[in-house]
């Protein structure tokens, strides 16, 4: 399996002493592997770990953000994505990921800050138009969540998460 070959690999090269070893790159070597092999928590410590090896790059912030939050630390996800937007203010992603750890917070009105940024970036977004729906509702505002899951199902009227928060919609304001 590949985390097997990359953690060996990395742990043979570190025993070598080369002067060419680079841990920042392999430790994203290892962050990927761990991320694909479904091990979010492993994946998010080793892309924290390449950061603090001055590593930085958009997935690197972000997987070690999901590690955090898998983890169960939404301080240091929030914190990881806060650093994440520094580097790039427009990664749709990021602002996606950390609108999804402020909702965690129950901070709504900061959910709904990130994904109408979101989705000045990628207006037509199915995850951020459903997303931002339901914080609109979540914030008193059901109405608006209406014309935006209307939005998102006149893109993609046969996506079920998209039918399913229409239906709910529908039926909450009757």
């Amino acid at each position: 399996p590949p985390i097997i070959r990359a953690a060996v690999d990395l742990m043979a090269i570190r025993e070598r002493n080369e002067p060419a070893f680079d841990a920042a790159a392999h430790l994203v070597a290892l962050a990927h592997a761990y991320h694909h092999a479904g091990l979010p928590v492993a994946a998010g410590l080793t892309a924290y770990a390449a950061l603090q090896n001055g590593y930085q790059s958009i997935d690197i912030f972000r997987i070690a953000a999901r590690g955090f939050r898998q983890f169960g630390d939404t301080e240091n996800a929030l914190d990881t994505l806060n650093n994440a937007f520094d580097f790039d203010s427009e990664s749709a992603d990021v602002l996606i990921d950390r609108a999804d750890t402020y909702k965690d917070l129950n901070e709504i009105s900061k959910t709904i800050r990130d994904l109408e940024h979101a989705l000045q970036i990628k207006p037509n977004q199915l995850e951020v138009l459903n997303n931002l729906a339901r914080a609109r509702r979540a914030n008193g505002q059901a109405q608006l969540g209406l014309e935006l899951i209307q939005k998102a199902h006149a893109l993609s009227p046969d996506q079920p998460g998209i039918k399913q928060s229409l239906g709910t919609f529908l039926a909450e304001l009757g």
